[in-house]
């Protein structure tokens, strides 16, 4: 809430400081021609302020909408989010990049992987014939294209990015990449770097042990699952509960599972 008061408020001096020169401007047209006519400098004093404010109308209108818009990510109403910013596109408001991937979340979040690539796209700019592009919007748009199901597309963006842990789903699509290709792998390897990463990430976790028990290797599968339980606190997570069974079963298997897994920036 601290940051959509943030936002209020930067949006909330500038108009006031334009209504304050715009009576400022009313005030003195209607001192200039009140002696010759009374009714012409109360007309100023009104008239000035008020076109200005109409104006102005449009920069009102969609800085109330960006302020709905961040008032909507603190409530988790993904719906309102994006017909907000939608509107403030519209009206020529151009998002500063948190702010823009706080709508590409809302995007994500409702499934709407197409339209997220494209606002995604929307904020990267063109610079001697290269394309510019925040390390942050690369990596949403990695995400995107990978859940469109275009993945030597997604492959490409996402390689992009260098490994840290701020972009630590990174390795985990690829590894679902490199496994629907074929290659485990590689697969095994990217998952592992994932969880180097991001230890308490269970997807990696999930499809290392299934991707074990689908090889028939149990005793990997077990070690992999005993070094994660030894690492991070035990938890009522029921996937968690679920590749326990498995595990401990000694013969037991999980099903292949799509992750809707997203690291958010709002």
């Amino acid at each position: 809430m601290m940051f959509v008061l943030t936002v209020a408020v930067s949006r909330a001096v500038p108009i006031l400081f334009l209504f304050s020169a715009l009576l400022v401007v009313g005030r003195f047209l209607h001192d200039r021609y009140s002696a010759w006519s009374p009714k012409v400098g109360a007309a100023m004093f009104v008239a000035v302020p008020a076109l200005g404010l109409l104006g102005t109308a449009p920069y009102l209108i969609r800085s109330v909408a960006l302020v709905a818009a961040e008032l909507s990510v603190s409530l988790d109403r993904w719906s309102d989010v994006d017909r907000f910013y939608s509107m403030h596109y519209r009206l020529g408001g151009r998002p500063a990049p948190p702010l823009h991937n706080n709508w590409v979340t809302a995007q994500m979040n409702l499934g709407k992987w197409t339209e997220a690539e494209k606002t995604i796209l929307l904020s990267i700019r063109e610079e001697d014939g290269r394309a510019i592009a925040a390390p942050d919007s690369i990596y949403l748009l990695g995400i995107a294209r990978y859940y469109q199901g275009r993945f030597p597309a997604a492959a490409k963006t996402l390689s992009a990015l260098p490994d840290s842990e701020s972009y630590f789903l990174k390795p985990y699509f690829l590894g679902r990449i490199a496994e629907r290709d074929g290659r485990s792998e590689e697969a095994f390897a990217l998952y592992e770097r994932c969880l180097e990463l991001n230890p308490d990430f269970v997807g990696a976790l999930y499809q290392v042990v299934r991707l074990r028990l689908a090889q028939e290797d149990a005793a990997a599968a077990r070690a992999r699952w005993t070094a994660y339980r030894e690492t991070i606190a035990r938890s009522d997570d029921p996937l968690l509960r679920e590749i326990e069974a498995a595990v401990e079963s000694g013969a037991g298997s999980l099903p292949e599972m799509e992750f809707r897994v997203v690291q958010f920036h709002s």
